[in-house]
């Protein structure tokens, strides 16, 4: 199961900073909220090479602020659809790592 959580992160991680980037280069935004997302990705990756809950939350509670940011400066209101998938995969990625890492310790 640690392999399927941290191939989860590796693909979360990569849209992270894929979009962070693009939206540096083709969106009109201020660069703090790509450069967020982009952090947020790397973050993703740490935390899964290192499978560590503190950066995993970190860079997910980055990534959902990041996000929000940008949609509103975009289109200037929240896709809660959106937002909801995000936050569901979010908390499927947390409880999953919360697993591992109590099988783990027993």
């Amino acid at each position: 199961m640690k392999l399927s959580i941290n191939i989860i992160l590796y693909i979360f991680a990569a849209l992270n900073i894929l979009s962070g980037v693009l939206q540096g280069i083709y969106k009109n935004i201020k660069p703090v909220p790509s450069i967020t997302m982009i952090i947020s990705g790397i973050l993703l990756f740490l935390s899964s090479y290192y499978f560590n809950i503190y950066l995993l939350i970190t860079g997910l509670f980055l990534g959902h602020i990041a996000a929000i940011y940008n949609g509103y400066q975009v289109n200037h209101e929240i896709d809660k659809t959106h937002h909801f998938v995000r936050l569901l995969i979010s908390l499927l990625i947390i409880f999953s790592m919360i697993y591992e890492l109590k099988k783990i310790a027993i």
